[in-house]
């Protein structure tokens, strides 16, 4: 069996998590809390964090079964079964929606006259070549990667600190624009991906340091989302945050020196934790939802699935209704299961039978 480490498991969900929400984020909260936009997001982050630790405490009391039959086992297995299909249908979807912002944000800053469906099927492509070697590979990389974002991602924050204006940050309670029902949906969405803890923690090598490993995890993600919305505030002030459709890039072309391909290089390596972990969902749901001996035999047809969903949106417009869209289904995943399955498990006194 697969094993990884708790510090594996803290830069895999943290990496499963960020991607096309770090160019759109700024806007959402700016547009929602104003000069205090910020704190949206850390609240936002706060309540990610509970909703982690529901998952962390279901999972700990099925540490060996995968999630797929602990949801039956919670649920039943008729709604199990159908969890199980709506789920590789949203792993589905959210890695065609990572797919398509790559090929946005690459055709608008680096590769400007690279066709989008050759960035994609290459993003996806890597993707699945790493879903194929198996969790623990996957886990390994993401580690790799997640330290050479942060070496990445500081340096270019602290080089814009020059150009920060401190009033920008008040008055601090001051209303945006963005309705506070669609806003918090958008920014929900940036959260996207954490449920991929509940599918590698029967793979930890000691599962009692699970539950703190999922709350690092979100932690982090709030602390990169909260510098990111802050930074962007300060610079351009809320007013105008709010008007741009990615102002993280446009936050990026404010330094003195060139830091577009270094920004890039941690956006696409964000990306392709995110395509590659949906991938692997996906085919693992398939793999216990069919009971096969091995989820590879789906990778193909889903890379294909992908792609060719990634190409559906035409425009930026169309790939955040995409987005908000997606939203909903994701909100139903990893924000109300993991709650119902909690209570659930309670009520019922369920947990794992010893051997």
């Amino acid at each position: 069996m697969m094993r990884i480490s708790r510090v594996q498991l803290i830069t895999l969900v943290a990496s499963s998590v960020i991607a096309n929400g770090i160019l759109s984020l700024p806007q959402v909260a700016a547009g929602i809390g104003g000069p205090g936009g910020w704190l949206v997001v850390v609240a936002v982050g706060l309540y990610s964090v509970i909703q982690i630790l529901f998952l962390a405490l279901v999972c700990r009391r099925f540490p060996n079964v995968n999630f797929i039959d602990l949801t039956k086992k919670v649920l039943g297995g008729f709604t199990g079964t159908i969890i199980a299909v709506l789920l590789i249908i949203y792993f589905t979807l959210l890695a065609s929606l990572v797919a398509r912002g790559v090929a946005n944000a690459g055709n608008t800053t680096v590769y400007t006259s690279t066709p989008p469906l050759v960035l994609m099927g290459v993003m996806v492509l890597i993707s699945v070549y790493a879903v194929y070697h198996g969790l623990e590979v996957l886990a390994r990389v993401n580690l790799i990667l997640f330290v050479i974002k942060m070496l990445i991602f500081f340096p270019v924050m602290l080089v814009i600190l020059p150009q920060v204006d401190w009033g920008n940050l008040l008055p601090l309670w001051e209303r945006g624009t963005i309705s506070w029902v669609e806003g918090l949906l958008n920014i929900q969405s940036s959260f996207a991906g954490f449920i991929i803890f509940a599918f590698a923690y029967p793979h930890l090598q000691n599962p009692k340091g699970g539950v703190l490993a999922g709350i690092y995890a979100l932690v982090s993600v709030t602390i990169v989302y909260t510098i990111v919305t802050v930074l962007a505030i300060l610079v351009f002030s809320s007013e105008e945050v709010a008007r741009m459709n990615w102002p993280v890039i446009f936050l990026i072309r404010v330094v003195a020196v060139p830091v577009d391909a270094p920004y890039m290089a941690f956006w696409v390596a964000s990306a392709f934790s995110v395509i590659s972990s949906s991938i692997f969902m996906a085919c693992y749901t398939l793999e216990k939802l069919f009971k096969l001996r091995d989820y590879r035999y789906f990778l193909p047809p889903l890379a294909v699935i992908v792609i060719a969903v990634a190409l559906i949106p035409k425009s930026n417009l169309e790939t955040a209704t995409f987005a908000v869209n997606l939203a909903y289904l994701g909100a139903s995943f990893e924000w109300v299961l993991p709650m119902v399955l909690l209570v659930m498990a309670v009520i019922g006194n369920k947990r794992e039978t010893p051997a």
